[in-house]
């Protein structure tokens, strides 16, 4: 066996047989998707809102999203929440090659660096290899929330404000990912888990130095394949995580069994850790985000969390800090429902409410009739 490889199938305690068994872990965004060609509406204002300079645009845009936030909905008043502590949040721009290096940690192999992008033969072959049944979503547009360094990650290409105003008016939120992310950075109270997290946000380099752009190591570690884990990715565990800098490469293969295993349930415990955030975070201020594969049967039992919590990000985020495990944090939104005994918060009916602020604010700024212009 090469000594720049690991190579196992993964361990069945750090996969979900029915699920994780099938493919990635991706969440699907839900992205906003346009009206129909023939609103009238949008025929009405287009013209008149392509005629605008470009900051111009932005500004209004950014108005009609302040409204959809002021919008007297229980999911607007928590994107309005969440928004306003989001000013003290760090934010960093997305890396999609972010990797080790292998000159810091496994220098003895001479190992070159080639980025593979999503486009190549070689990055495809390598993608239907480890998500034959769900493919890896394009994080490009998407913000998100790193749980290692403890920022927002911008999205590598950002929304256009005609983009984001047509979002609003079929009635989506204007950036894709942001509130959730937002919801996540609040439900992220465990620094213990800022070495795993950031471990497991580095893409995956194969044995050869070939990195795969916008492919995790969480991605390829919870696919439910067969992986190889070169000698970079392992001496960067054992360095970073393990607190062992003894080890050097080429590791000898009497250590690849027991160095896989530690790297095994260092994911199993990550993982279940931000699926149960990414979870509750992706339904907080959206009716019909999906959910990470894990949760895919749970959404009616989580939108009924949120509502029997009042979409209070601060009192779910009371009893994660509780809870061990998802059973746990269950069982702790059923006692606090018992105990309230009040109806849930009804979660419908939002759409609306977005396209009503954006349309009310393109007509006061004259893009609809009489009004600003």
């Amino acid at each position: 066996m090469p000594h720049s490889l690991i190579a196992f199938v993964l361990l069945a305690s750090v996969t979900t047989p029915d699920l994780f068994a099938l493919g990635g872990d991706p969440v699907a965004v839900i992205r906003p998707q346009d009206p129909p060609p023939s609103d009238p509406l949008l025929e009405r204002l287009l013209p008149r809102f392509h005629s605008l300079p470009a900051e111009e645009q932005q500004r209004l845009v950014e108005r009609a999203y302040q409204a959809a936030l002021g919008a007297d909905h229980p999911l607007a008043r928590a994107a309005a929440a969440l928004e306003g502590a989001a000013g003290g949040l760090a934010v960093l721009e997305a890396d999609p090659q972010r990797s080790y290096s292998a000159s810091q940690f496994a220098p003895a192999l001479k190992l070159g660096t080639t980025v593979l992008e999503r486009d190549s033969s070689s990055w495809k072959r390598t993608h239907q290899r480890f998500f034959p049944l769900f493919p890896l979503p394009d994080r490009s547009g998407v913000w998100e929330w790193d749980y290692g360094r403890n920022a927002l990650l911008k999205p590598a290409v950002a929304p256009s404000p005609e983009q984001r105003l047509k979002a609003l008016l079929a009635g989506d939120w204007p950036d894709p990912g942001r509130l959730a992310a937002l919801a996540e950075a609040r439900f992220d109270g465990d620094g213990g888990m800022d070495a795993a997290a950031d471990y497991f946000a580095h893409h995956y380099r194969d044995r050869d130095g070939r990195v795969y752009s916008g492919m995790r190591l969480d991605d390829v570690w919870g696919s439910g394949r067969e992986i190889e884990v070169s000698d970079v990715e392992a001496i960067a565990y054992l360095r970073l995580l393990g607190g062992d800098d003894r080890l050097q490469s080429p590791i000898p293969a009497r250590l690849h069994d027991g160095i896989y295993r530690r790297i095994s349930d260092a994911f199993a415990g990550w993982r279940d850790y931000r699926q149960l955030r990414q979870a509750l975070a992706a339904r907080l201020c959206a009716e019909a985000a999906e959910l990470p594969l894990a949760y895919r049967g749970l959404s009616e039992r989580i939108d009924q969390v949120w509502g029997e919590l009042g979409h209070d990000p601060e009192r779910v985020l009371e009893l994660l800090r509780g809870a061990n495990d998802r059973p746990q944090f269950f069982a702790a939104v059923a006692a606090v429902a018992a105990e309230d005994k009040a109806a849930p918060e009804e979660r419908a009916g939002l759409g609306p409410w977005l396209r009503l602020a954006a349309e009310t604010t393109c007509r006061e700024e004259g893009l609809l009739g009489l009004g600003r212009r």
